[in-house]
């Protein structure tokens, strides 16, 4: 055949291009009910040509081949393909709340390479609920002691814009004065995290243990769903312990009367004792005095403290024909340089911060609260009881829920530190309007 021969001085570049892109960046990753929001940010390779995100229930182990493609809404082996494309957010919704989910961000170029891929994990859509519960409905007091408080109110639902559902707590606080939504921070917690025990639209009925005798309480609700939404709070509630007989230890105590007795009552009368003595301070020193029977004119006064003789276990009553102290009537006790025993005149506790000390009464005379008489240096911050067997201390607080209270028939040592020319005494108000 023929021979046949050429040449070609002709070029050309070959590129092979086997190196993956950056990967993406995750953003902000918000669930929500029954679906997850996901952002992120592409590399900024200048060959991208798209990302893809795997959806999985467990850490994801697939991983895109090289050089293929894939659509979205299909699967990658156990993974859901979630999203394809050169966006950067997506919301994966129809998801189950509560249940766990992962996501693998992988971004592509336009030569098929695929990024190593960047995994978050794991997210748990939820409900989001911002509705709070209703308010306690019918509260009010089904029975009282001495020391507890049984309230009731209808159970509200979970939701006050829907009619199902139970709340999961009640924050049930207490305190002396009113609670509000604007003091609510302020009150004493009984309990914050109360388990409810029947269904919504039942009666619920909760007991405040641990209270004092003769005491006016105000109580408070509030639910709490599952979102801890806090509902509002209750209607107003204001409720009376009921008093209690205080019994004292066999020997010496101190005690008071708790009603306008006048001056014609005997020592036994009141308080059904035959031994009572009186403290008469000198006013020279702390403990510079005497006793003597009963009080001035012998006869028992009201507001005064009296050592009672017991044999043990009786109680401090009242005599039956006594008439109550009328209602904002006050007592006032004089007082001596050292230590004075007074009492509560009066049939419920009294704060010491609503206590007076006047200066000169009835002539000139100067009042000051009991934190101003302590600033001044008239008295002692704190009072004490005893009971036969030991001392107990009450002490002013700004604070009406801390600070200390004369209680109803207990009497108080309380010491006048003022040294000078002045008369001195102590003013009892009743507390109860």
């Amino acid at each position: 055949g023929n021979a046949v021969s050429g040449s070609d001085t002709g070029s050309d570049t070959l590129t092979i291009d086997n190196q993956s892109p950056g990967d993406a960046t995750w953003g902000g990753v918000s669930p929500a009910n029954t679906q997850i929001t996901l952002n992120w940010s592409n590399p900024g390779d200048g060959d991208l040509a798209e990302v893809m995100i795997l959806r999985n229930t467990v850490a994801i182990a697939d991983q895109p081949a090289e050089g293929t493609t894939y659509l979205q809404g299909n699967t990658l082996g156990t993974s859901t393909i979630q999203y394809v494309g050169a966006g950067t957010s997506t919301i994966a919704t129809g998801l189950t709340n509560g249940q766990d989910y992962w996501f693998e961000v992988f971004s592509r170029d336009s030569n098929g390479n695929w990024a190593a891929g960047v995994a978050t994990g794991p997210h748990q859509p939820s409900l989001v609920d911002s509705d709070a519960p209703c308010a306690a409905a019918d509260l009010r007091v089904t029975t009282q002691t001495d020391t507890t408080i049984t309230i009731a109110f209808v159970a509200p639902y979970e939701d006050c814009t829907g009619t199902s559902g139970n709340p999961t707590a009640y924050m049930v606080r207490y305190g002396y004065e009113a609670i509000s939504s604007g003091n609510w921070a302020d009150a004493l917690v009984f309990d914050d995290a109360y388990t409810p025990s029947v269904a919504a639209t039942a009666t619920e009925t909760i007991t405040l243990t641990g209270l004092d005798s003769n005491t006016r309480y105000y109580v408070q609700v509030r639910a709490v769903d599952d979102f801890s939404n806090v509902g509002p709070v209750a209607s107003l509630l204001g409720v009376d312990t009921d008093k209690t007989q205080s019994t004292v230890h066999a020997g010496w105590n101190i005690g008071g009367n708790e009603n306008n007795l006048g001056a014609t009552n005997t020592c036994s009368g009141v308080f059904g004792v035959s031994s009572c003595m009186y403290w008469v301070s000198s006013g020279v020193g702390d403990w510079s005095g005497a006793y003597s029977d009963t009080g001035p004119s012998g006869q028992v006064h009201d507001g005064y403290g009296y050592w009672l003789g017991m044999a043990g276990g009786e109680n401090l009553t009242p005599p039956g024909d006594s008439t109550p102290t009328t209602n904002g009537s006050t007592v006032e006790v004089p007082l001596q340089k050292g230590m004075n025993l007074l009492a509560n005149p009066h049939p419920d506790a009294v704060l010491l911060s609503s206590l007076q000390i006047v200066q000169n009464p009835g002539g000139g005379e100067t009042v000051n609260t009991w934190e101003n008489a302590v600033l001044a240096g008239w008295i002692y911050s704190s009072i004490y009881a005893y009971d036969g067997a030991n001392y107990f201390q009450e002490t002013w607080d700004s604070d009406p829920i801390l600070c200390g209270k004369l209680h109803p028939r207990k009497g108080y040592w309380l010491k006048l530190a003022v040294d000078d020319a002045n008369t001195y005494a102590v003013r009892i108000t009743n507390p109860n309007p």
